[in-house]
């Protein structure tokens, strides 16, 4: 009296639209000011972002200065002579065939890295090497900071991001493990300290949480960024601060 069916259902993949991403912005270091500019892709796709080559870009500053980037490369944009001014907001605006894109950002002041260590640690019954960072944290303003570790002379991709909302005017002591990376003895290691405003640290702090929610929510979000007009990324007007230290 009964029957069954298998229907066969076509599941239609949304690619999505491709969008601009824009990364970058100014720091209060010569030879700072860089913006890379290219377009997203769909999950299906080789992880090859193509570049935008053909953008007007500008920085105002809020006094109403406007500096232009030129291409330096595929898909960058720079200007040499622009170092950025501590409590001071900068507007980007990039023009990408025919669409506007704008973002603003303030520089915090510096707050200086005051020295890294070499430090182990037991882990699972194995010693692993890491390196501990240290700083005073100013007491009289919010402070968000972003770390770049480097391990002879490359760049690690570790989001390693902080918020004063606890160590308020304390010293911070913050920790960096090298996931993929076990440090030698004769390796040369160098950390970044990026003084960044609250809407930088709002991205990276969002797009940590895709990461480590590793994108398994039903309609998982792109990260929180300060751009207008749909763009994806960051722009980012923030000191600098860094230190080295060899592993002996």
């Amino acid at each position: 009296l009964f029957s069954s069916c298998e229907e066969v259902i076509e599941i239609d993949l949304n690619e999505g639209d491709s969008k601009i991403v824009i990364e970058g912005g100014l720091t209060d270091q010569a030879n700072g000011c860089k913006i890379k500019i290219s377009k997203s892709i769909s999950f299906d796709k080789p992880n090859e972002f193509p570049t935008v080559d053909n953008a007007s870009v500008t920085i105002t500053d809020q006094d109403g200065n406007i500096y232009s980037l030129e291409s330096s490369e595929s898909g960058v944009y720079s200007n040499t002579e622009l170092v950025g001014q501590y409590n001071k907001k900068y507007f980007l605006k990039a023009t990408i065939e025919g669409k506007t894109y704008e973002a603003f950002s303030t520089m915090p002041d510096s707050v200086l890295l005051d020295s890294i260590q070499i430090n182990e640690m037991a882990f699972f019954g194995n010693s692993t090497k890491l390196v501990d960072l240290f700083l005073q944290d100013p007491i009289d303003q919010e402070n968000y900071y972003k770390f770049i570790p480097y391990v002879n002379g490359k760049k690690f991709d570790n989001l390693e991001i902080l918020d004063d909302q606890f160590t308020n005017g304390l010293p911070v002591d913050y920790s960096i493990f090298f996931q993929d990376y076990e440090l030698v003895l004769g390796d040369s290691v160098g950390i970044e300290v990026w003084n960044i405003d609250k809407g930088v640290y709002n991205y990276f702090n969002s797009l940590a949480d895709i990461i480590d929610g590793g994108g398994q929510t039903a309609a998982p979000a792109n990260p929180n960024t300060n751009l207008s007009n749909g763009a994806l990324g960051y722009f980012s007007a923030h000191a600098i601060s860094s230190r080295g230290i060899l592993v002996e």
